[in-house]
């Protein structure tokens, strides 16, 4: 499974104990790829099936981020909880995808999921989108959607809009200081922990937008967060609801969650302790958090 082409060494690491933790769970992982007509480029996904499970999570990584960074811990916590697990690269991310980010069809890009999942995994009935950041725009979206049975949707630090500043930037480098910030590094290597952002990451992480749009990341996420704004879209959910939102994050604020459980119907709120916007997939209380509502 050649998930990092340019970090062998680094993927070994993490094979030590994520792949070793499903081993023991007796989950047999695939990857594979999945063709993007609109773009002529294939979309990278990562299954993990749980036996006999009915529910599937299907995991909207964060900014900058792929269909892995970040989300080992919470993946192994899903399948102890009985559920199969699908999770892929967003538009324009992926080292081992190939499509392009574009505002004007961002929000369909997760549109073959309602065609490829019952035919990847039969056997399950219902799913749940768990969105992290830019992810979470596009699960919202792709909930409201309903081509799937949705039955539960978790919201992880959706923004309102970006804003990157010197000072953010240091407030996320601060991360350094977490304990759950060492531990993931222990486990799963440095791949699966240093932020991805800057162009130190880019061989890792890359960013591919369409060669037409004259403008920085930043401004582009800028641009999707305000394509159909979610305080006004999440009024039309019709299934159960959990927003996670970190007490120190500057990017997404506990503010802005309070807002949206004010105006989303069947919505809770889950302010995790200690988490900026890099470290709240990552701290054991938001997989807690997680695990209870779920």
């Amino acid at each position: 499974m050649n998930l990092d082409r340019q970090d062998p060494k680094a993927e070994v690491k993490r094979a030590n104990y994520f792949y070793q933790s499903l081993q023991k769970l007796d989950i047999t992982p695939s990857s594979g790829y999945l063709q993007e007509p609109r773009d002529r480029a294939h979309i990278r996904y990562h299954l993990f099936p749980s036996e006999n499970s009915s529910v599937c999570s299907i995991l909207f990584h964060g900014t900058g981020n792929d269909g892995l960074f970040a989300w080992e811990s919470i993946i192994l916590g899903l399948i102890r909880s009985g559920r199969s697990v699908f999770s892929f690269d967003l538009s324009g991310h992926g080292q081992n995808s190939s499509t392009c980010l574009r505002s004007d069809d961002f929000l369909r890009s997760a549109d073959f999921l309602g065609q490829e999942l019952p035919r990847l995994l039969p056997e399950v009935q219902s799913f749940e989108a768990i969105g992290y950041s830019l992810g979470a725009k596009l699960a919202l979206h792709t909930v409201l959607q309903k081509r799937l049975n949705w039955t539960k949707l978790v919201v992880m630090a959706l923004p309102d809009h970006i804003e990157i500043s010197p000072r953010f930037v240091l407030h996320e480098l601060l991360s350094g200081i977490s304990l759950a910030f060492w531990q993931q590094l222990v486990r799963y290597g440095w791949r699966a922990t240093l932020p991805s952002f800057g162009s130190f990451r880019r061989k890792s992480f890359p960013i591919r937008i369409e060669p037409s749009m004259e403008i920085s990341y930043p401004k582009m996420v800028a641009q999707l967060l305000q394509q159909e704004p979610a305080l006004e879209a999440g009024k039309n959910l019709e299934i159960p609801t959990l927003l996670i939102y970190g007490k120190n994050d500057w990017m997404a604020p506990l503010s802005y969650g309070q807002q949206l459980a004010q105006h989303w119907p069947h919505s809770t709120l889950a302010e995790i302790k200690g988490a900026n916007h890099f470290l709240l997939p990552l701290l054991p209380t938001t997989e807690a958090k997680l695990g209870q509502w779920l």
